[in-house]
């Protein structure tokens, strides 16, 4: 024992050490929108203004539930199935984690979304007669705002806990349900207003690896599930602010997929580059 003792500590005997530190790498995350805490409040910078929808349009100020549309394509895995998912964040740094105990914070950017009202809002003329209901979609303005960040901790050896900062900046599509044709945009980042910053309101947990909730998309997702627990169950997430709420949840191959699949040319709109 005396002698293997010596020859370790000269070098000569390799002795396997536990590894613990794992970067998270760079990458996309694919998640879903939890329909209940999500809305849009448009009040402060976001009321739409008197004539948007038309001659004699009265402001509208509601608030607006909203819920998920799923993607189907993406520009970097291309077509397929991608589960329920309806919003794509892209983390743009490693993570680095080298042990228990360490956190990283790493720019991060939401570069896909659509969302859609639950119900049909109410638009009403010269003092609220004449209520027409229209559709509301939202997706990303082609204005960039600027990154949000993502605090990832390492709380055990697979994974540990979460916190994300999100700027969205909105473009909301009003669709007439009467008459389709008619539609009103409503570009936020065209218009100058300020996006729309949302925070975590507890913090989340993530693992490496999405083990039987098949999370992972081939040639996108990389060492990173957000929204998994350690026992793999799913624990959905709530990121708020004054004017708007988005629950998440992971996105996993398993989920429902459109009925209607549409190609990349017809949603590519729905992208940021």
């Amino acid at each position: 024992m005396r002698t293997l003792r010596m020859l370790v500590a000269l070098g000569l005997v390799a002795v396997p050490v536990p590894t613990l530190a794992q970067d998270v790498i760079a990458g996309y995350d694919f998640l879903a929108t939890d329909p209940p805490p999500t809305y849009q409040n448009f009040n402060g910078p976001y009321t739409i203004p008197v004539g948007f929808f038309g001659p004699g349009s009265d402001p509208f100020t509601g608030h607006v539930q909203l819920k998920g549309v799923p993607l189907v394509t993406h520009p970097v895995c291309g077509a397929g199935n991608l589960g329920s998912t309806d919003t794509i964040v892209r983390r743009l740094a490693n993570a680095q984690l080298p042990s228990i105990g360490s956190q990283d914070l790493v720019p991060i950017e939401i570069v896909a979304l659509h969302l859609v009202s639950a119900q049909p809002i109410t638009v009403t003329y010269n003092g609220g007669l004449l209520p027409e209901p229209w559709k509301l979609d939202v997706v990303l303005s082609n204005i960039v705002p600027p990154p949000g960040s993502m605090t990832i901790r390492k709380t055990h050896a697979n994974g540990g806990t979460f916190d994300a900062v999100f700027f969205v900046q909105p473009q909301f599509i009003f669709t007439n349900v009467t008459t389709p044709s008619t539609v009103k945009i409503l570009d936020t980042g065209v218009e100058g207003l300020p996006p729309i910053q949302l925070l975590p309101v507890n913090p989340t947990p993530w693992l490496y690896d999405s083990g039987p909730q098949f999370c992972d998309f081939p040639g996108c997702t990389t060492n990173f599930f957000p929204g998994l627990t350690p026992s793999y169950s799913i624990a959905p997430w709530v990121q708020q602010g004054p004017y708007a709420s988005q629950g998440l949840m992971p996105s996993c191959g398993n989920g429902p997929v459109p009925t209607e699949p549409r190609s990349w040319g017809g949603i590519k709109a729905l992208y940021r580059d």
